[in-house]
């Protein structure tokens, strides 16, 4: 079901940015283990997306869901230009679409 999703290297950006602090995702999703949790981050910051669904699928698609919803990636753009943070939000967006299609599921935009 996974196989075909791909992301451009910005949207990994926005999603490794927060994968790097498996903390948060699992604040965030605390129904699951810390260690379940944190294997998947480390499996998908090394873009082992099969691997990571393989682990398990339901946790693996809420941490890369909570990866784009909850990343602080945008907020780290204020001062470049308006370009650039365009670009940021846009990616952003596209890859929580992406998702959204993929799972069958709503997702939520991070306020900009």
């Amino acid at each position: 079901m996974v196989t075909g999703l791909k992301f451009t290297k910005l949207e990994w950006d926005i999603i490794i940015h927060r994968l790097e602090v498996p903390d948060s995702i699992y604040e965030a999703l605390e129904d699951h283990s810390y260690e379940d949790v944190s294997t998947i981050c480390e499996l998908l910051i090394s873009k082992k997306i099969k691997e990571a669904f393989d682990y398990n699928f339901e946790i693996a698609k809420e941490v890369l869901i909570d990866a784009l919803e909850g990343s602080t990636y945008y907020a780290c753009s204020c001062d470049l230009s308006h370009q650039k943070r365009h670009a940021i939000y846009q990616a952003g967006s596209n890859a929580l679409n992406k998702l959204g299609k993929l799972f069958g599921v709503d997702v939520e935009y991070p306020c900009y």
